[in-house]
């Protein structure tokens, strides 16, 4: 089987989509981009929909060549491999094909790179194809050819291989306001006496004889570049980041070809951390699957901009990176610094909510979503306030809270004022991050998943407020939290909480989403005023009850569900004991989106969130392309929290917390928010459990942990796992 995947690079939005199924090998410049309609009705959420791309070529013709046979992978009109298969990786796409017409067995190695804390060994807008052939017969092949061919515009030869600049060209639905006269400029080279020509298509190649049983290996790299600024920042035009590593595609070349051990070895490291874990192999497909949609939609831009794309339509939007940043802080918690002091140096003072988004396409120049008043202004609040928390607590550093006293003050007061019956839960700007559920899940008043969040919230607050020396706001927040308690208290129907405590005929209804506000808490350690007993009774019934083919919708109201909230729940569900891990095979083989009666969000379902098995059919009305769509979505990319959450990792370095409580036996994970990435140490755990009976036949259990990586890391974490033992 074969499937659509991406290969992403991050931080600089170049981003090849592979589409076996449409014949497409699409070469994005500047990623993909999306519009969305905020309009949203009573009963149907926002609509959305692509832009005019901006792709480069819409083909490449890969596969080898013996004599008058020629075989190519499914990126191109003409005969391709009898027999295909593909794998993914968090960094690669690899294909195994071979044909009764050719005596080898070829491996295509798509491979980006990544590598923790470290900009230059990431954001190179450069991947490789690596080609591995095995002669399978019993006598030698003279004269194979293994190629790679890209219809390169203008394409002319040069010492470094084959190099084409063109144009780019906005069409008129992408905002750009302050960014014109792009220049693509793309390199397509071989390793070694690679051969090139630029007639009928651009092609690099290489000629090989292999002794029978024999295999070799051989590279390509293709490299696209843009030196011009690419998003303005208020004004200001910035480039990209990678320009201030490498003035050209030639120097980036140089770079991938000449740090291609230095890559290799630092990706693995990265990698292993996926592929070494001892979780179930469905869990590793979403794990590989959700890097590459939150490294396609990384942008870094000069003087020290970082935001992470919504599917290419809006800039740093807080609901969507609320849950995305779960992978940052357990691999690179710096940038969601960086990302808390942009959203608030954007923050309009007196306004006393948080902005949606900071900006569109390549504007970075203000909200865009709902308008010039934001949305979902409750909800981005509580966003805000529970990343800033947990990024000062898993770190230990206070730097983000410095200077922004005034901001927590004026964002508590809205959450306070929003509500007006002193129930202690929001009444007023209740829309929240499920835009595209019903209308009583998405925004009813006083919603029991408001409440929850607003209980983290507040005791959050609580601890920021006594840190900065502002005791008497602390006990206001934590008034608040007893205020909710009650109100949570008197709805309880004995089984669940109902979604709305204003809204009788919510009672009837089970939403998955009541405990979402819990996570970032239980990550930390920290112990919150609500009664968890009942919440971990509400998430089984309205799991059991919202259950379906590919995962559960919103609730029982509703025929939608996303995939991201899906494994946001089973994380929670981790950390209260709970063992859902069983679900993920459910989340294979579709997008970030599924709908079980709405046609026009299953159309787009596999569009946005390349699973294995995931093909995209649908092709949108105006596309300027005949061709489907594929694109990663950022927000699955908190599902390496479930690698932390079935361990049970807590942290906190101000308390200096690092406890576990394993679901699962054996169970091995890398601890990678302790790494040390730059000098490339990593430590392991795992967990291991043995079950006897003593002399009377009476069960007796024996729970460890087993240590082993760097040296000087176990050290550290001795403490911490003798307190388990």
């Amino acid at each position: 089987m074969v499937y659509d995947s991406l290969i992403p690079c991050f931080g600089s939005r170049f981003t090849i989509g592979l589409m076996p199924d449409a014949r497409r090998y699409r070469v994005f410049p500047l990623g993909t981009f999306h519009f969305f309609d905020w309009q949203r009705g009573e009963s149907e959420g926002i609509s959305i929909g692509t832009c005019p791309q901006i792709v480069s070529s819409e083909t490449a013709r890969i596969g080898i060549r013996l004599g008058a046979v020629e075989r190519i992978l499914p990126f191109a009109e003409g005969e391709t491999f009898t027999h295909m298969s593909q794998r993914v990786t968090p960094l690669t796409t690899v294909f195994t094909a071979s044909d009764p017409r050719l005596p080898v067995e070829a491996t295509f190695t798509f491979r980006s790179h990544f590598y923790p804390q470290s900009f230059q060994y990431s954001v190179a807008p450069a991947y490789a194809l690596e080609v591995t052939l095995t002669n399978t017969s019993s006598a030698p092949v003279d004269d194979l050819e293994v190629f790679f061919g890209l219809p390169l515009a203008d394409a002319a030869l040069t010492d470094a291989g084959i190099r084409s600049i063109q144009p780019i060209v906005f069409p008129p639905e992408i905002d750009h306001a302050g960014i014109d006269g792009l220049r693509f400029e793309q390199i397509l080279a071989g390793d070694g006496a690679a051969l090139y020509g630029v007639t009928p298509v651009p092609e690099a190649s290489h000629n090989l004889t292999l002794a029978a049983g024999a295999s070799a290996t051989v590279a390509f790299w293709h490299v696209g570049y843009i030196a011009q600024p690419t998003l303005n920042v208020r004004g200001e035009p910035r480039r990209f980041g990678y320009t201030d590593l490498w003035e050209n595609a030639s120097a980036v070349l140089a770079f991938v070809q000449s740090e291609r051990a230095t890559l290799a070895r630092k990706s693995a490291l990265f990698e292993s951390t996926v592929v070494d874990a001892s979780v179930m192999p469905e869990l590793k497909d979403i794990l590989s699957a959700s890097f590459k949609g939150v490294a396609s939609n990384a942008w870094w831009a000069a003087g020290g901009w970082f935001s992470v794309m919504e599917i290419g339509a809006y800039h740093s939007t807080l609901d969507v990176d609320y849950q995305s940043a779960v992978f940052f802080f357990q691999y690179w918690p710096e940038l969601v610094g960086v990302m808390l002091d942009q959203w608030a140096a954007y923050y309009e003072p007196g306004s006393g909510y948080m902005a949606h988004d900071v900006g569109q396409h390549l504007e970075a120049t203000g909200n865009r979503y709902g308008g010039p008043g934001s949305a979902m202004r409750v909800e981005e609040n509580c966003n805000y306030i529970l990343l800033l928390h947990h990024y000062w607590r898993w770190t230990g550093d206070d730097g983000p809270l410095a200077g922004k006293l005034n901001l927590l003050r004026e964002l508590f007061q809205f959450l306070v004022d929003s509500d007006t019956d002193d129930s202690g839960l929001p009444n007023l700007f209740c829309d929240n991050t499920n835009d595209w559920g019903s209308g009583m899940i998405s925004a009813s008043q006083e919603q029991s998943y408001h409440g929850v969040r607003m209980v983290a919230t507040f005791s959050g607050l609580a601890q920021i407020f006594r840190q900065v020396g502002d005791d008497a706001l602390a006990e206001e927040a934590l008034a608040r939290v007893r205020l909710i308690n009650d109100s949570l208290a008197q709805a309880w129907l004995g089984d669940h909480y109902p979604i709305s405590l204003s809204d009788p005929d919510s009672a009837q209804h089970y939403s998955m989403w009541t405990l979402h506000g819990l996570l970032y808490a239980l990550r930390s350690g920290m112990t919150l005023d609500i009664d968890l007993d009942r919440l971990r009774i509400d998430m089984i019934n309205s799991t059991v009850r919202t259950m379906r083919e590919h995962g559960s919708t919103h609730s029982t109201a509703d025929v939608r569900g996303w995939l991201t909230q899906n494994l946001w729940r089973d994380s929670i569900a981790a950390y209260l004991g709970v063992d859902y891990s069983h679900h993920l095979r459910r989340y294979l083989g579709h997008g970030e989106y599924v709908s079980y009666e709405d046609t026009t969000i299953l159309e787009i379902a596999n569009e946005l969130m390349v699973v294995p098995g995931a093909v995209a059919e649908h092709t949108y009305a105006g596309e300027a392309h005949d061709h489907p769509l594929i694109d990663g979505h950022p927000r699955p990319a908190c599902s390496f929290g479930l690698l932390y959450a079935l361990a049970g990792v807590q942290a906190d370095r101000l308390d200096k917390r690092l406890t576990f409580a394993p679901l699962l036996f054996p169970l091995k994970i890398a601890l990678t928010h302790v790494a040390d990435w730059e000098h490339e140490r990593l430590v392991w755990l795992t967990f291991r459990r043995s079950l006897t009976s003593d002399s009377s036949g009476a069960p007796q259990q024996r729970v460890w942990i087993e240590v082993e990586g760097d040296e000087r890391l176990m050290s550290a974490l001795s403490p911490y796992i003798a307190a388990f033992g």
